[in-house]
């Protein structure tokens, strides 16, 4: 019930869980500042170094947050972990150049967990207004900025800034300064005793999330997301899976469409499932030559909440679990949520790679990527 506070709470909020993924392996080369700071001197998905110097392993890590286009990434073992991955009552925000950690009290978790049975039948004022009640027990606890050189008045980092009561340089390097951001005054929630606990187990140990941070030269994306290149020969027509009512699903779901556009979300990630009502229109209005589907990354374990988001949403398209040959084939190498794939009639990922989801003119905005796809499929 918990997770479903990433849904209602967090959905205007751009929440990416970032996941660690397959790259080019490379040494992990690393210098240190004046001030003994570590920084990784390029992006390496094996293993990287902490500010600290302590050596992280990435790959398969779950813990760990970071993107090669972000320049920083956190270590996330510790309090903040489970509060993230075990107690679900933190969440988090990722940005073009910035990280957001929120806390969220058992009040505002128990707020959204009552409205979602009748979230179907609720108004856009309704609707808002959970988003307000439990946003008002929500606080941004952590957060991560890498501040380019010329950046210092932008709006974003002011506003972005404003959500702290604490800001502590961490280094520079390349061109951008990296901050840490914190509050140590979570006294606007309304918190039960063992809360109050938690909450300053969680503010002690903000010295330690500072020295978890890990520092590396931001690698280009393309159009807001990873380029595709980098599943440049990725291929699923090996994949053997389920989808959500238990179905067995091959790489022949491909076969019959020129183009087929893969979402790949989780019932936790608020864009995901905040753009699923137009995933459901773009789905309704799409050529005869091509397909949607969707890849849901917890659908083990979440498959009820999956399936009641995609029937309060309207989506009628098939979704698929994970299963091996679908984390071989794509999923081991998504780095955050949701992404969007397209992939051809014999199971090839081709054009252009999506992260995130978009704010306006979805369906204008994902028939650029699938003309592009079909253009390149068929000369």
């Amino acid at each position: 019930m918990k997770k479903y506070l990433k849904f209602i709470a967090l959905s205007s909020l751009s929440f990416a869980l970032l996941l660690s993924g397959c790259s080019t392996k490379t040494e992990n080369e690393v210098v240190t500042t004046e001030n003994g700071i570590y920084i990784n001197e390029k992006y390496n998905n094996e293993k990287m170094t902490t500010v600290a110097g302590e050596e992280v392993t990435i790959e398969g890590n779950n813990y760990v947050a970071t993107d090669p286009t972000l320049g920083f990434g956190l270590n996330l073992e510790g309090k903040l972990g489970q509060l993230l991955f075990d107690d679900a009552v933190a969440s988090g925000f990722v940005g073009e150049n910035n990280m957001c950690i929120y806390f969220t009290s058992q009040k505002g978790i128990d707020e959204a967990a009552k409205s979602f049975e009748n979230m179907a039948d609720m108004t856009e004022e309704e609707y808002a207004q959970v988003q307000a009640n439990v946003q008002a027990e929500t606080v941004a606890a952590v957060g991560i900025y890498r501040l380019d050189d010329g950046e210092e008045n932008s709006e974003r980092y002011t506003i972005f800034s404003q959500a702290f009561s604490g800001s502590e340089e961490v280094a520079k390097y390349n061109g951008s300064t990296y901050y840490f951001k914190y509050n140590d005054d979570f006294s606007a929630l309304t918190l039960t005793d063992e809360e109050k606990i938690t909450v300053e187990e969680l503010i002690n140990e903000y010295d330690k999330i500072k020295d978890n941070i890990i520092i590396f030269p931001p690698e280009e994306a393309a159009n807001s997301g990873n380029n595709s290149s980098t599943y440049s020969g990725v291929s699923l027509k090996d994949i053997e899976t389920t989808d959500l009512n238990g179905n067995t699903v091959t790489g022949d779901i491909f076969a019959d469409y020129d183009i087929t556009m893969v979402n790949i979300w989780a019932t936790w990630c608020g864009p995901c499932t905040e753009e699923m009502p137009d995933l459901a229109e773009v789905y309704k209005n799409l050529p005869e030559n091509v397909n949607l589907i969707g890849i849901c990354e917890d659908g083990d374990s979440q498959r009820d909440l999956a399936k009641e988001i995609l029937e309060a949403s309207g989506a009628e398209f098939t979704v698929l679990l994970r299963s091996d040959s679908v984390n071989n084939a794509i999923m081991n190498s998504i780095y955050s949520l949701p992404t969007t794939i397209f992939v051809d009639k014999d199971g090839n990922v081709v054009g252009t790679t999506l992260t995130g989801a978009p704010r306006d003119g979805v369906y204008e905005h994902y028939m650029k990527y699938i003309n592009e796809a079909l253009e390149e499929v068929n000369g």
